[in-house]
C-alpha cells in the first residue's frame, strides 16, 4: 500500500471527514501534520486513508490538495522518504529543535514538500525551548528558504515564526512589521483564514505594546475573517481568542458574547474540552456581575472536565465556581450589608471539593487558592478560619448569621453558678473590618489618562527604573493634558528602611500641597494583602502598606482638593503583570475604586465587612477545692 505524510494545514492539520463527499459529517479532531497514513481508496483528489503513525482520527476520508497547495505528499518523494521520516520524529517530539535543525541541514533533497514543512516548524520548537535567538535566526532561514522556492504559503508562515520569536525578545515594532508581511501574502492569495491566524500574533503584539485599541479592532477584525473562512472550529478557537482579548481589555460584555458563540460552534462539532474551555472563558467574562452566568457555565466545564476523566481541569473549573460565588458576594454586599447564604453555601462547596481533586493531583498551588477562598467566605460571615477543614458545610451554614461569642464555662464542673455579668455593648453593630476582595470592573472610564506623569521614587534606582520607563511608554500615547502626575513608589527596600519610608510619605504628601499640586498616586511593590496566605504564612519584614493607607487616607480627609490613588502589587505581579498595574492608573485616579491591590496579577479591591468583636468583658469562674 502507498504511504503519505500530511504537509498540510498551516501546521493545525488537515479535515477528515466521515465518507467521499466533502459535506459529508467531519471528525471532532483534525489529522495532524507529519502524520503518516496509508492509502486505501482514492476517488479523484480524495482518499481514504489508516493511520500508521502521528495524532488524528485512525481512518477517514481527506482531501490530498485544496487551492493548488498540497495537503498530503508521497512518502516516496523523498529519498527513501528522507524528508518525510525526518517531519514524523519531529512531530512526534521524539528529537529537540537543535537535532531538528540538525536533521533538516542532513538532508539531501531539500525541494521535497516535507522539508519545507520540518523547517517551518523548527522556531516554533526553539520558542518552546526558550531559546528566542536560535527561533529567529531558524525562521529567517526558513523564509530565504520559502522565498527561493516562490511557496507563498510557506513563506507567510516563515514571517509568522519571524515575528513570534521577534515578539519574544520584546522586539514590538519588528515583530509587528512581519507580521504584517505575512498578512498582506495571505492578503493577496484571497486567504482568509490565513490572514485571520496571522491577525492573533497581531493582536499579542499590539497588547504587548499597550495599544489596547488598535488589539480590539484587529481582533473584531480577526473574528471577521474567520467566519468568511469554511473552517467553524478554527472560527471557534478565533473567538475563544477574541474573548480573551475582550475580557483583558475591559470588554466583558463582548467577551462573553464570543466565547458563548465558540462554544457553541464546539458543541456542535462534539468538541467537549474545547467547550468546557469555552464555558470557562464566559465565567470569567461575567464574573462580577450578580445575575450574570458565571456559576452556571463554570458548574457545567467542571462537570465536562469530570466527564473527560480530567481531575485537574475540574478541580481548577471548581475554584472558578468558586470565586464567581465570592464575586456575586462582593457585589451584592454593596446594597445589602448581609452575606447571602446561598453565595456562602456555593463557595464552600465548590472550594472543599476543589481542594480534595487537587489533592488528588498533588497540585499544592491549587489547594492553596482554595483554601485562600474558604478562608475569606468565612470572614465575610464573621466565622472563625479554623472551621474550614473541622466542620460539616451544613453546621457551618447553621452558624452563618449569628454573633458569635466565647465559650460557656461547664457549670456543670463549677463550685459557684454565677450568671454572665449583665454588659451592653454600646458599639455593637458598629464593628467593620476591612479585607481585599475582587475588584468589580466597570467602574473606570475605559480611557487613557491624559496626565503628564512624574515620577519621585523612594525605591532603589535598580527596583524604580523598571516602572519609571514602563511608566513613560505608556503615558507617552496619552491624548490630552490634565496637568502632572505625581508618582511616589515603595519598593522591595521600603520594609527595612520603615522610618525612612514613612518620613518620606508623609513629605511627599506636604511637598504636594504647597506645590498646589493635586494629583497624587501611592504604589507599593513586594507586599500582600493582609488577609492573603502568602502574608500570614511568610516570614518577613513589617509591611509599609498599612502606614502608607494611613498617611494617604488622612490627607484625603485633610486636604479633599487633592485625588491619591494606591496600587500595590506583589512579587509575582511585579515579575508577571508589571503592565496591567500600569493600566490601572486610570482606575484609581478616575473612578470610585481609588486603592486597588494586585495579588498575583489579580485586581483586588478593599471591601468593609461587618464583624463583631469578641466581647470586652467575660466571667471567669474559679474552681476552689
Amino acid at each position: 500500500m502507498k504511504r503519505w505524510v500530511v504537509v498540510g494545514g498551516a501546521g493545525n492539520g488537515i479535515i477528515v471527514r466521515i465518507e467521499v463527499g466533502t459535506s459529508s459529517r467531519q471528525e471532532p479532531d483534525r489529522l495532524a501534520t507529519g502524520a503518516v497514513v496509508e492509502e486505501q481508496e482514492r476517488s479523484g483528489t480524495r482518499m481514504r486513508y489508516r493511520k500508521v503513525s502521528g495524532l488524528g482520527p485512525q481512518a477517514g476520508w481527506v482531501s490530498i490538495s485544496a487551492s493548488g497547495q498540497d495537503l498530503l505528499v508521497p512518502m516516496i518523494a523523498s529519498v527513501g522518504g528522507q524528508a518525510a521520516d525526518a517531519l514524523t520524529k519531529v512531530v512526534s517530539g521524539s528529537v529537540g529543535a537543535e537535532e531538528a535543525m540538525a536533521i533538516f541541514n542532513s538532508i539531501s533533497n531539500k525541494n521535497d514538500k516535507a522539508a519545507g514543512i520540518l523547517l517551518a516548524g523548527i522556531p516554533d520548537m526553539f520558542l518552546k525551548e526558550r531559546n528566542p535567538v536560535a527561533a529567529l535566526a531558524a525562521a529567517r532561514e526558513a523564509v530565504e528558504f520559502f522565498d527561493r522556492k516562490g511557496d507563498k504559503v510557506g513563506l507567510a508562515s516563515a514571517y509568522v515564526a519571524v515575528g513570534s520569536a521577534q515578539l519574544a525578545q520584546e522586539l514590538n515594532g519588528d515583530a509587528l512589521e512581519s507580521a504584517n508581511q505575512a498578512r498582506s501574502i495571505f492578503k493577496e492569495m484571497g486567504d482568509a483564514g490565513g490572514e485571520a491566524s496571522v491577525l492573533e500574533i497581531i493582536v499579542r503584539i499590539l497588547l504587548a505594546s499597550n495599544s489596547s485599541a488598535e488589539a480590539l479592532k484587529a481582533t473584531t477584525e480577526m473574528v471577521s475573517l474567520g467566519r468568511k473562512g469554511k473552517d467553524s472550529k478554527a472560527t471557534g478557537t478565533l473567538l475563544l481568542h477574541a474573548s480573551e482579548v475582550f475580557l483583558q481589555c475591559g470588554r466583558s460584555v463582548e467577551a462573553s458574547a464570543a466565547a458563548s458563540d465558540a462554544g457553541q460552534i464546539f458543541r456542535g462539532f462534539g468538541n467537549k474540552r474545547e467547550e468546557a474551555e469555552s464555558l470557562l472563558a464566559v465565567a470569567y467574562a461575567e464574573m462580577n456581575t450578580e445575575y450574570g452566568q458565571a456559576v452556571s457555565s463554570a458548574q457545567a466545564a467542571a462537570d465536562m472536565f469530570r466527564e473527560l476523566g480530567d481531575i485537574d481541569a475540574q478541580a481548577s473549573a471548581l475554584y472558578t465556581v468558586a470565586s464567581a460565588y465570592l464575586g456575586q458576594l462582593a457585589v451584592k454586599q454593596r446594597t445589602c450589608v448581609f452575606p447571602s447564604k446561598a453565595d456562602t453555601e456555593g463557595v464552600i462547596t465548590a472550594a472543599r471539593e476543589a481542594h480534595t481533586l487537587f489533592g488528588q493531583v498533588n497540585n499544592r498551588e491549587g489547594q492553596a487558592l482554595a483554601m485562600q477562598a474558604l478562608q475569606r467566605v468565612l470572614t465575610v460571615n464573621s466565622l472563625e478560619s479554623d472551621m474550614i477543614l473541622n466542620d460539616t458545610t451544613d453546621n457551618i451554614m447553621s452558624k452563618t448569621g449569628k454573633v458569635m461569642y466565647g465559650v460557656k464555662p461547664d457549670q456543670g464542673k463549677t463550685i459557684f453558678q454565677q450568671s454572665k455579668f449583665a454588659w451592653r455593648e454600646p458599639t455593637a453593630g458598629y464593628h467593620y473590618t476591612l479585607v481585599w476582595d475582587q475588584q468589580v470592573q466597570g467602574n473606570g472610564q475605559n480611557q487613557r489618562s491624559g496626565y503628564k506623569t512624574v515620577m519621585a521614587a523612594k525605591a532603589a534606582r535598580s527596583a524604580a527604573l523598571p516602572m519609571y520607563h514602563a511608566l513613560k511608554s505608556s503615558f507617552n500615547r496619552a491624548s490630552g493634558n490634565e496637568g502632572p502626575l505625581m508618582i511616589h513608589m515603595n519598593a522591595m527596600n521600603s520594609s527595612w528602611e520603615y522610618g525612612t519610608s514613612l518620613v518620606s510619605n508623609v513629605s511627599t504628601v506636604s511637598a504636594m500641597l504647597s506645590c498646589k499640586l493635586n494629583h497624587l498616586v501611592f504604589i507599593q511593590v513586594n507586599e500582600c494583602p493582609a488577609d492573603s496566605a502568602d502574608a500570614m504564612g511568610k516570614v518577613r519584614q513589617v509591611y509599609m502598606s498599612p502606614v502608607t493607607l494611613s498617611v494617604l487616607r488622612s490627607a484625603r480627609l485633610e486636604a479633599p482638593q487633592m485625588t491619591i490613588g494606591y496600587l500595590a502589587l506583589d512579587t509575582a505581579t511585579w515579575h508577571s503583570n508589571r503592565a496591567e498595574v500600569i493600566a490601572a492608573l486610570p482606575d484609581v485616579m478616575q473612578s470610585e475604586e481609588s486603592e486597588m491591590h494586585f495579588y498575583k496579577g489579580t485586581p483586588l479591591a478593599p471591601t468593609l465587612i461587618q464583624k463583631a468583636q469578641d466581647p470586652s468583658v467575660q466571667t471567669n469562674v474559679r474552681r476552689t477545692i
